[in-house]
Formats: structure tokens, sequence, C-alpha cells
């Protein structure tokens, strides 16, 4: 556990009076630390602020500072420029429809309810990416394939036939434009072993969407077509696992089973054994099913994710060896800008149900849309309104003194859009989630153990070394050290 106070206070000092950036505080269980967010470099707080502005200059010359301040950004969110020629992934949400009524859902559409659309349509997007990728290629060379994502809305997997269909589409186009694709999928697994074959036979990754517990999946993820939907979605999960396809199982968590995630491990490693990936999301703090006004902002606000989620990962390493477990909250990586769906760097884009083309999928009446599908043509813009862009802005300003703001560059736009608990503002949940698990990482890589891949070795420069000043450095993500 960290033993960690999330709610401590986080101060900041200058380098020196020429420099314009800030060290930050960070308590850790060795002592409070100064952390050089471009250069990621500790020093205890104690450091006379000579031997600071020393370690300044020296980690900064020959390279240019990383960190998410010196990234541009427009200034001005309401005419930013987009090109759909450095889209790399392009994203398919073929219907709203699905044969679920989870519980948390975006849509909650009923059964014959949604928008869905037709395979012309989509064809025309793919087709488009194609000839983009062509061009791309063309100036670059060396392109990577193109990733095409299938995703709600609803199911994608609604219609099976016409989903056969278009997935046998693009496979030939894909073949006769002589570009690489690589398709994936995110689904929740409810229908019969044809359709998973189908998918195994086509599909190089695949999510599913299962809720960690037989009597949680069917409590949280019901069907007017099946009794219970874990039996089904286990058997899937297995079967996909037996053709050696990429297969993430993806556990959406409500704030009372929280305290249930070790034996939600024990329940996935024991059936399907570990050559999986587990990715265990918290739903979002602003509610995903605001049309049934499903709320957990409040729920949320008195539980410690953070603490159960390190606690499983050292259960589970301890127990299964060095599985693959995730959270996209407490991502172990450092990001510049954590959001890649910025209309001005965007690499992604995801044709809706409604046949127009945005940037992001959460962002509810503020998304960005770049384009649309009219007929046979695609259309994109030029220029955009891109509130992504505007929270990116705000969040560069107001993150900045965080002790998690070199690592998440500010985090997820789309979540700092509601981040207000009974009308108190302050930091959302998932920020004081980041807090504390940053904390706990750097303190541990302090006391000389690995950590989420993290660790600390003495500074290179060796007149510094009686001051304990230490590099942080980032490995494999995966080598978490209990």
């Amino acid at each position: 556990m960290s033993g960690v106070d999330d709610g401590a206070v986080i101060s900041t000092r200058r380098f020196s009076k020429e420099s314009t950036m800030k060290s930050m505080k960070i308590d850790t269980p060795q002592g409070t630390m100064l952390l050089l967010p471009s250069h990621m470099v500790l020093l205890p707080a104690a450091t006379p602020d000579g031997v600071v502005a020393e370690v300044e200059k020296e980690y900064s010359r020959g390279a240019a500072p990383d960190s998410a301040e010196n990234r541009h950004l427009p200034e001005d969110w309401e005419h930013v420029p987009f090109s759909p020629f450095k889209v790399e992934r392009i994203g398919i949400c073929t219907s709203t429809r699905c044969a679920l009524r989870c519980r948390y859902c975006l849509e909650c559409s009923a059964e014959n309810q949604g928008t869905e659309l037709d395979n012309k349509t989509i064809l025309t997007y793919v087709n488009d990416g194609f000839e983009k990728w062509i061009v791309r290629n063309m100036l670059v060379g060396d392109a990577k394939p193109l990733q095409i994502y299938f995703t709600g809305g609803g199911e994608p997997v609604y219609d099976f036939q016409s989903f056969q269909e278009l997935v046998s589409a693009i496979k030939d186009k894909s073949r006769q434009c002589s570009v690489p694709t690589e398709l994936r999928i995110t689904t929740n697994a409810v229908y019969g072993r044809g359709c998973m074959e189908f998918i195994c036979d086509h599909f190089s990754s695949i999510m599913i969407s299962y809720d960690g517990l037989p009597e949680i999946q069917n409590k949280n993820r019901p069907s007017p077509h099946f009794p219970e939907t874990s039996s089904v979605v286990e058997s899937n999960i297995a079967y996909a696992l037996s053709r050696n396809v990429s297969v993430t199982i993806r556990t959406t968590i409500l704030p009372q089973d929280v305290v249930r995630l070790k034996e939600m491990a024990d329940f996935l490693y024991g059936k399907f054994g570990s050559n999986f990936a587990w990715s265990i999301f918290p739903v979002k703090e602003e509610g995903r099913a605001k049309g049934a006004g499903f709320d957990t902002r409040q729920e949320y606000s008195n539980v410690d994710f953070c603490d159960a989620y390190i606690e499983v990962c050292d259960y589970v390493k301890g127990r299964y060896g060095n599985v693959n477990v995730t959270s996209p909250i407490l991502a172990p990586k450092k990001v510049d800008l954590y959001c890649g769906s910025l209309a001005a760097i965007s690499d992604i884009t995801w044709l809706r149900a409604d046949a127009r083309i945005a940037t992001c999928l959460e962002m509810g009446a503020e998304e960005t849309i770049v384009g649309h599908v009219v007929g046979s043509e695609v259309e994109y813009k030029t220029t955009v309104r891109d509130h992504l862009t505007r929270i990116a802005l705000e969040r560069r300003q107001l993150c900045r003194e965080c002790p998690a703001f070199p690592f998440c560059g500010g985090g997820c736009p789309a979540e700092h859009r509601t981040n207000t608990i009974n009308g108190v503002k302050g930091l959302s949940w998932s920020c004081r989630q980041k807090i504390k698990f940053w904390q706990y990482v750097i303190g541990t890589a302090v006391s000389g153990r690995a950590c989420f891949g993290w660790r600390t070795q003495p500074s290179r420069c060796q007149r510094f070394g009686k001051y304990n000043v230490v590099e942080l450095r980032e490995e494999d993500s995966h080598d978490h050290a209990r």
C-alpha cells in the first residue's frame, strides 16, 4: 500500500532567478524530494539553491526541454488547423444498437432503436483512409499499417451479416490497394461461436468487456436475450485465447466493487490462464449513462482506487507472475500531452453512427467534428473549434504545479469537463488518484526498488553524488516490484 496522504499540499519553487521552470515538492517515504520535470531529476528538498541551479544547468545542456509546457498548442482553440493526412488510425462506430442493457452505458439504446451506419458510408470513409495512407507513404515512406478500430456506440457485431460483409470488403480493398491494415475491435462478446470465429479469423486484437465476476457481469451487463451474459462471454473469451489472438479483458468497475479486485483476479486468471491483458476501468466520475441519470461522482469520492489497484497488481504478480494488468486512469507512462486527439496533432478520427467524423467519442456536446461522409465523398474541415485544445490549454496552466503533471501532461481533457462534486469545485477524483499513484511510484523508486517500470540511478555527474541527486528512469512498464 502507498501510505501517502493524497490530501497533502504540494508546493513549488523556482530553480533559479533566470529559470522559467519550477521544481515540484513531492513527499516520499524517504523524505521530501524536489522533481525537475523536464529531465526527471530528483533532489532532496534541503539541497542548497546553488546546487539546484547547477543541476538545472547541467541537465539542460545540449538538449531541448521536453515538458508539456514547451509542446506547441494553438492558442486560439476556436480556429485550430486540422489535416487528415496526419491520421494513422481510423475508428468506426457502426451502430448505437446493442443486445445488452448495461447499467453505465453512454447510449442505453433499446432494442431496434438508435442509429446504424450503412456499409456504403463506412466503406467510403475507409477507402478515403486508404487513399490518404498511400499519399502519406509516398511523402514520408515506411508508413505504419493502417489501424482500423471497431467500437461502440452500441455493439459492432449487432448485425452480424452486415458486419461480415463490411469486414470482407475492407480486407479485399486493403489487398487491392496494397495498404497493410490491422483490424481491432471492442466487443461485448454476447453472441454465438460463429461470430467469435469470424472475428478471430480477421482481427489481430480483441478487447472484450467482462466485469470481473459472473454475478457482477450479470448484474451490470444484462440482456433480454440471455438469462445470464457471463457464461456466453466466458466461452468466447476462452475460444479467442485458444486462437492465439491478442485479447484484452476490460473490466468496468463500480465504486462498491473496487474491494473485490483480488477476487476478480483469482477468477479471471484461474479460469483463463495468464495469456491476456486485464484492463481495469473505473466508471468515469461524470457518469457514463448521463441519459439514465447514472452518476458515480459522490460514491467514488470516498473510494481509494489507487491503493486497491496497487494492491491487486502486487497480488497478481506474486501469485500469477509478470502478467499485464493496467488501468487507463493510472497509466505508468510519461507523456507530454495526454490527449492524442487534439485537432492540431490528432492521428486518429472516428466515424460516428450519424456519419459525422470526430476526433474523440467522449466529449458529448463539445465533441470536435472534423468532417462528415456525404454520399460517396468524405469532406474534411481545415479549421475546427476544438474544446479538447481549450481544456488542454487550461490544464497546462492549472496543473503545472501538480506532482503528476510531468507524467500525465495535464490528463484527459474529456475527464476535466466535469470536475465538481455536488457543485463544489476542486481536483477531480481521478486527479487525486493520479497524484497518489505517482507519489507512490517515485517514493518506491527512490527507495531503490523498481516500481511500475520506473527506477532511480545516481546522477551522471559525480560531483552531485554527495547531495544524493538521482535520475528517475522509465523502463519496462510491467516491471513492478512489490
